[in-house]
């Protein structure tokens, strides 16, 4: 709810309960997740799941009673059919992991579209090609040897797990340390990444495209700082050419230079709502998260991406002003607690620039957002 708050709602939420969908909310771990947060948040919302699998609805049902979140409606359906089953509309709207699977994922995209509301966003997780090399030619040769029409699933689903297990050592998907699904996700893993009867992965230029057909814009890429070509250059040359590339343009060579990504999540609007560093805004930590245990030795804050290390450097008021982020503190507070306890000659201008620094760089790796109240 932190991301979403910061990029679909600018900060702020609608002085309402948030209308929000779950669109192929499948077990419910989205579902549960976004319901928990705005119970916790005491956020008022009105959650409707929508799934067209009864059994997954069984599951997410279970978990949200569990969890005594009273906030849910459930609809068995087709995404499809979202105008007649859940009209809406919708404020946001959560679809992850469905698109990919649809025969006509403009379609989809299309009909979540109609039931959102003018102002509002969507958030949406798709597969993306180059992470999940190796997948495609498996998934291509069991249509070959295991056919959907002609063999029961568990049939399908034992040679499915006999033909990954004897894989060439040529072979992309055995080569592809990035994918385990088929050998830590037991039945389910195996079938969910070779069985599919659709399965389309979408490139940073080909899900940009589906979103603007749509009408809607990517506002951001989670998490940004995968998305940032520079992490993947150092020649001073390449990096001046990089410099004058459009944002998605910048995101597209992030996913061609790194070449791990195996899904994209984005956020989508009209336009980009996303927060903006002002004095009003009150920064807020993902998951109470203390960020002061992350700042190495060298005064910088560093993650490891599937084998590239994307480090910020940070400066020298980090700590202090770390400190002082709590969710409840807006920026103007916390300089002025700095300048009263740490350094009575620090200048506004000073200040913000070194918030400036230890906000693009926490918020880059997804753990830094800002709320308006």
């Amino acid at each position: 709810m932190d991301e979403v708050i910061h990029y679909i709602f600018g900060g702020r939420l609608p002085a309402r309960p948030l209308r929000i969908l779950v669109a192929g909310g499948g077990t419910g771990d989205g579902l549960v997740m976004l319901a928990q947060h705005c119970t916790d948040r005491n956020i008022p919302a009105e959650i409707t799941y929508l799934d067209l699998s009864s059994a997954s609805r069984d599951i997410a049902e279970a978990r949200i009673k569990i969890r005594n979140l009273s906030t849910v409606t459930f609809i068995t359906g087709s995404l499809l059919e979202v105008q007649r089953l859940a009209p809406g509309p919708y404020d946001y709207i959560d679809c992850c992991g469905v698109l990919h699977h649809l025969p006509n994922p403009p379609q989809g995209l299309t009909a979540l579209s109609s039931v959102l509301a003018p102002h509002g966003g969507m958030g949406l997780m798709v597969y993306a090609p180059f992470g999940r090399s190796g997948v495609y030619p498996i998934q291509s040769a069991l249509r070959r040897i295991a056919s959907y029409d002609s063999l029961p699933e568990a049939e399908r689903v034992d040679i499915a797990k006999r033909l990954a297990s004897n894989l060439p050592p040529s072979n992309l998907l055995r080569r592809n340390p990035l994918v385990r699904d088929h050998i830590d996700g037991g039945d389910a893993g195996i079938y969910d990444l070779l069985l599919h009867a659709q399965d389309q992965a979408f490139t940073v230029d080909a899900l940009s495209r589906l979103v603007s057909d749509a009408g809607y814009r990517i506002t951001a890429f989670i998490d940004p700082a995968r998305y940032d070509p520079l992490h993947y250059v150092n020649d001073p040359r390449i990096r001046r050419h990089i410099a004058n590339l459009s944002f998605i343009e910048k995101a597209a060579l992030a996913e061609e230079l790194s070449s791990v990504m195996k899904v994209h999540i984005v956020y989508i609007a009209a336009e980009n709502r996303s927060a903006q560093l002002n004095g009003h805004a009150i920064p807020v930590v993902r998951d109470n998260i203390d960020l002061a245990k992350s700042v190495c030795i060298d005064n910088t804050v560093a993650v490891d991406f599937s084998g590239t290390a994307l480090r910020y450097p940070l400066p020298r008021l980090t700590h202090p002003i770390l400190r002082q982020i709590n969710g409840q503190r807006s920026i103007d507070d916390i300089f002025d607690i700095l300048r009263t306890t740490i350094d009575k000659n620090l200048t506004r201008e000073n200040f913000d620039r070194q918030m400036h620094d230890i906000f693009h760089a926490y918020n880059a790796l997804g753990q830094l957002h800002l709320r308006v109240v």
